[in-house]
């Protein structure tokens, strides 16, 4: 038996023990843990899916988080033929509610909270996997001793965080589990250096193949938006002639920069100079509240989403106080303002890259590779201050050129998801 092998069972032992000794104590943890430990050893949705799977000549499973890896993992899971059965397995119980708002059929199931050989066994047995994908994260021992007794694993999107890097023991720690994969598909080449060398992981093991199927999924969905609807959102809530720029998955810090920097920009150039449509991270009523003030403590009048039939024409920010509908929004701007890094992390910022929209965020981004894939080939800009913002905003014309310049680039990065799911028809 190898150290390995070892390994896993000692593990599996050990998440019993503590299970047993946390789940009568359940009442005392936060709500988020004691739904966890409440989770069925057994999923409640494999045996319904172990007879849809009966009718399939082979089945592809993929380990996902949350709804995050779920996009990034569906460029895949679309292209595999009818004759494959493709389910996902959350570890986040947010996945599976983000499928059933969006009323999304994929067969899927919720990870049990053990990791533990004789967990994993009835459900692998019931699906009968070929072939498993994991995206970008959950490596987890028990996981992926079971995976492999049954077929090929490998990881897709795959990136070191800083903490892997600088941390010995968390280096070890993730070598023992990347070693028991089959292959590994990095994001790009400097990636695919940290594995080789950082890591110490041979060659064999990583593919020759780079990128992100997170690029395919984002053009996916911005081709899928109906035209007529676009010009619909922009009639009605976008007054006319004004510089719209987007703050998406803003926090209080970046909606800061950019009311200051607007309230700037019309006192110098008038109304036409910006107008803010502004979509908070956490859109609740205490955010959003909040925000008005704001504006109004500025010289700004916000008006919410919800309340428009018309544009407000004596209004300078649209507030959103609406869920789901950001990616849409990024296509009627002329430019986007990504929140999060004047607060911590910079969010999606392909969302409007994709949409051909000039981006610019704050200094915190170097959690996206995408971001500092943008920043290193002088596409998107980085703002310290207002004054950044300012100086980004006053030239129009340089904003729509670096939008359809940023849209051309993204589009180039396209294609993994078509050649990762060629790769493992290949091999099932």
């Amino acid at each position: 038996m190898s150290r390995f092998s070892m390994g896993v069972y000692l593990e599996s032992a050990i998440w019993r023990c503590l299970f047993y000794i946390a789940y009568p104590l359940r009442k005392h943890f936060s709500l988020r843990i004691q739904a966890f430990l409440e989770r069925p050893l057994r999923p409640a949705s494999l045996d319904a899916l172990a007879t849809q799977r009966v009718g399939y000549k082979s089945c592809v499973l993929f380990y996902c988080s949350s709804a995050g890896e779920y996009e990034q993992a569906l460029p895949v899971l679309h292209r595999l033929p009818p004759s494959v059965f493709g389910v996902v397995i959350f570890f986040s119980v947010s996945g599976t509610r983000y499928l059933q708002n969006r009323r999304d059929t994929t067969p899927h199931l919720l990870a049990p909270p053990l990791d533990a050989i004789s967990v994993w066994v009835p459900i692998f047995e019931a699906l009968r996997p070929s072939y498993t994908v994991i995206v970008r994260h959950e490596l987890w021992p028990g996981f992926l001793y079971v995976a492999n007794q049954y077929g090929r694993t490998v990881l897709i999107n795959a990136s070191l965080s800083e903490a892997v890097r600088r941390s010995f023991w968390h280096k070890r720690w993730k070598q023992a589990l990347l070693q028991q994969l089959n292959l590994i598909y990095t994001v790009d080449d400097t990636e695919k250096t940290h594995f080789r060398h950082t890591l110490g992981l041979p060659e064999a093991k990583i593919s020759s193949l780079i990128g992100d199927t997170k690029f395919d999924r984002v053009f996916q969905r911005a081709q899928a938006t109906d035209a007529t609807e676009l010009e619909n959102l922009h009639t009605r809530y976008i007054p006319p002639h004004r510089l719209t720029c987007i703050v998406g998955s803003a926090w209080e810090a970046d909606v800061d920069v950019a009311m200051e920097s607007q309230s700037q920009l019309i006192r110098r150039k008038g109304p036409s100079a910006c107008y803010l449509v502004v979509v908070l991270h956490e859109p609740t009523e205490e955010k959003l509240s909040w925000v008005e003030t704001r504006a109004q403590e500025k010289g700004l009048r916000a008006v919410r989403y919800s309340s428009l039939e018309a544009p407000a024409e004596d209004s300078e920010i649209l507030l959103v106080d609406q869920m789901g509908i950001l990616a849409e929004l990024y296509q009627i701007g002329d430019c986007a303002l990504v929140g999060g890094a004047f607060h911590h992390q910079v969010h999606n910022v392909l969302e409007p890259g994709c949409r051909g929209l000039a981006v610019a965020f704050g200094p915190r981004y170097e959690n996206s590779h995408e971001a500092c894939k943008l920043v290193r080939v002088g596409l998107a800009t980085v703002c310290h201050t207002h004054v950044d913002l300012i100086r980004w905003l006053q030239n129009p014309d340089s904003l729509q050129q670096k939008g359809k310049d940023t849209r051309t680039f993204l589009q180039l990065q396209q294609g993994t998801a078509e050649k990762i799911a060629k790769e493992i028809m290949a091999q099932i």
